[in-house]
């Protein structure tokens, strides 16, 4: 069964009949909302709303299967929520009072997942992480010393491999270098080596 995230709906980005959600597409092509993430973000703030809420309706940004159960993160009030394919939404991590900010998500295949922790800008070198998140929301560092990791894959071997958005250029807008992005495969606890580089904009990352 195909699901998909929406992210850019809800009445903050002017899509007030398309919310933010999880939607099941249908053999004939239709989707059906089964979670409505708009409406859920706005009954269950998390504990340390951003100080000037322009979206409400909160930003999800990656979506993985893991055993069984949709796990979401959402960037813009930062916290990691789990959606069942009956429609139920509740939150696993509420990252806002850290001040870390999850954005990619995959299975881990030891259970639970790895979320990538891209931080905030202007993204220091060496700043951003991939953290493991067991089923029960307990957390681990298990790759540090990353810049801007905006994704993480899982090789078939079990290699960890981060997608980071760019080099840091400057303390405001764009703060990171264009055609900076690159690929890094995990070589130690805070250890990478080069995969790929001179990537624009890159936003995801699958194996």
């Amino acid at each position: 069964q195909l699901y998909a995230l929406v992210s850019g709906g809800g009445a903050a980005h002017g899509n007030r009949s398309e919310p933010n959600g999880v939607y099941r597409v249908e053999a004939d092509s239709t989707v059906t909302l089964i979670a409505d993430l708009s409406e859920w973000q706005r009954t269950n703030p998390v504990a340390v709303p951003p100080s000037l809420d322009r979206v409400p309706d909160g930003m999800p940004f990656s979506m993985a299967n893991v055993d069984g159960d949709l796990w979401v993160t959402e960037r813009h009030h930062g916290q990691l929520l789990r959606v069942g394919i009956d429609g139920t939404i509740s939150r696993i991590l509420d990252f806002s009072s850290t001040g870390l900010v999850p954005a990619g998500i995959t299975s881990s295949p030891f259970g639970g997942a790895y979320v990538a922790i891209v931080g905030a800008p202007p993204y220091p070198a060496g700043t951003s992480k991939i953290v493991s998140i067991s089923p029960d929301g307990a957390v681990s560092d298990v790759w540090a010393g990353l810049t801007a990791a905006v994704d993480v894959a899982v090789g078939l071997d079990g290699t960890l491999y981060a997608l980071e958005l760019g080099d840091p250029q400057l303390l405001v807008p764009p703060y990171l270098a264009s055609q900076s992005g690159r690929v890094v495969r995990q070589i130690g606890p805070d250890a990478f080596a080069l995969v790929a580089r001179s990537l624009g904009d890159p936003s995801a990352l699958e194996i």
